[in-house]
């Protein structure tokens, strides 16, 4: 097998690089030096020309600490007592209508909502604008079912025959059935077609619900039908 003068060419190429010496090996000599710290943490937002960029990383985390040391510390307990300053600015609610927040009831949401404030470090301020949240709340729904109720009550005529027409099965039930009794099932009325349908059950055979007069009838109302009955 001929090499075509590789060999030749590679002394040659020896001698042009060292005069045709071989070459001194390079040794490193060890080092005790300990590898630099893991600065992988630092985001990509403080770094300069590839590589952390410590100056500005430093400032940053100083900007940090300063914030950090004006907080409040977080209170041992939280109150969750609603603030005087609420109110229900926007919702349509009966007169006098306001939340009642029973620490009893609610005190499985306070609990948690306890933990996730003390870790975040929130100041005793934060939990009665959480409790004005949950109020807040609490009236927004009743406001949507006072519109329903109030738009229900219509088919029983005006607001005075509706209390009317209640009343009367009120007086019925009373009558009919003991007073626990009467109660559940005036707690299952719900609708103005249930109350409609209680009438027609109580109702004599072959009578229909009680007609209620409307409650605007005025004394001249009276004279004027008394002498139109005179005159005929």
């Amino acid at each position: 097998m001929k090499l075509n003068g590789y060999g030749n060419k590679l002394l040659r190429q020896a001698e042009g690089m060292g005069g045709g010496a071989p070459a001194e090996p390079v040794i490193v000599p060890p080092t005790d030096q300990a590898p630099g710290p893991d600065l992988s943490f630092i985001p990509e937002t403080f770094h300069k020309d590839g590589s952390p960029d410590l100056t500005a990383f430093n400032a940053h985390y100083q900007e940090l600490v300063a914030e950090q040391a004006k907080r409040t510390p977080p209170p041992e307990t939280y109150d969750y007592a609603l603030p005087a300053d609420l109110t229900y600015d926007g919702l349509d609610l009966p007169e006098g209508f306001k939340v009642e927040i029973d620490a009893e009831t609610y005190k499985p949401i306070f609990d948690d909502l306890s933990g996730f404030l003390k870790g975040i470090g929130a100041p005793a301020e934060a939990a009665p604008e959480l409790t004005k949240m949950l109020a807040r709340y609490e009236a927004t729904r009743f406001a949507r079912d006072f519109a329903a109720m109030r738009e229900d009550s219509k088919l029983l005529g005006t607001p005075d025959q509706g209390k009317a027409r209640l009343e009367t099965v009120v007086r019925k039930l009373e009558t009919l059935l003991p007073a626990d009794q009467a109660e559940a099932v005036l707690s299952l009325t719900k609708s103005s077609k249930a109350l409609m349908a209680l009438e027609k059950l109580m109702a004599p055979q072959g009578m229909g619900a009680p007609v209620v007069q409307p409650p605007t009838r005025t004394p001249e109302d009276d004279l004027r039908a008394y002498y139109a009955t005179k005159t005929k």
